[in-house]
């Protein structure tokens, strides 16, 4: 029996399966490098870095001290200034015979004074007397009151002391023998109802002092 011959299209696509080109080959993927190490730092440069830390700290403590020394002596020299300058706030009676004439009030600072008071009273301060001198006592000034007919009633014998507050807001107290305390920064808590000044009607009077600080 003799066997057809192949349809043509058979053997196109015979032809076209043998000989087919093969895909192209996909590009080769590069190595990958590889990471580096990090380096762990040296023992030298490790000990480098902690004398140097060391002797930063070091050189830094004199510095310290020294400026803790110098806000003393800066502290020290304001206080002792302070108290200079309040020294020279003076007060005292004018007498005829056994009773005061004149109350008087000196500031022969540079600087002035503010709250200025006398106060007398016996040890239990059951009997006082407060005179409030002018708000503001100006440097280089003296301030006298005249207590005419009053000066009968002005308990001198008794203990008597003077207040007032400086620039830097520092109460002072000032006793009649020329004491000087500094009572710190806070005011003065006296009612204005005990002042001899405004009940006796006393005005002040102002005069230049030549000499002063």
């Amino acid at each position: 029996m003799t066997v057809p011959p192949a349809p043509r299209t058979r053997i196109v696509e015979w032809v076209r399966t043998r000989f087919r080109p093969a895909p192209p080959a996909e590009p080769p993927t590069p190595p990958e490098e590889p990471q580096q190490q990090q380096k762990s730092p040296s023992r030298t440069h490790t000990w480098l870095n902690t004398a140097s830390t060391f002797l930063t700290a070091l050189f830094a403590i004199p510095a310290l001290i020294l400026a803790v020394i110098t806000y003393q002596d800066q502290k020290a020299d304001a206080e002792e200034g302070s108290r200079k300058e309040a020294a020279r706030i003076t007060w005292y009676w004018i007498y005829e015979g056994e009773k005061p004439t004149h109350l008087v009030v000196e500031n022969r600072s540079l600087r002035a004074v503010y709250n200025t008071l006398i106060n007398i009273e016996e040890d239990d301060a059951e009997n006082r007397q407060v005179f409030f001198i002018d708000g503001t006592v100006s440097p280089c000034t003296r301030v006298s009151y005249a207590l005419g007919k009053h000066g009968v009633e002005v308990m001198s014998e008794l203990n008597a002391e003077m207040f007032f507050t400086d620039s830097l807001g520092h109460l002072w107290r000032t006793d009649y023998s020329g004491g000087v305390h500094d009572k710190g920064e806070r005011g003065l808590k006296w009612s204005r109802g005990l002042n001899k000044v405004a009940e006796w009607n006393l005005s002040p009077k102002y005069e230049d002092l030549e000499a002063c600080a």
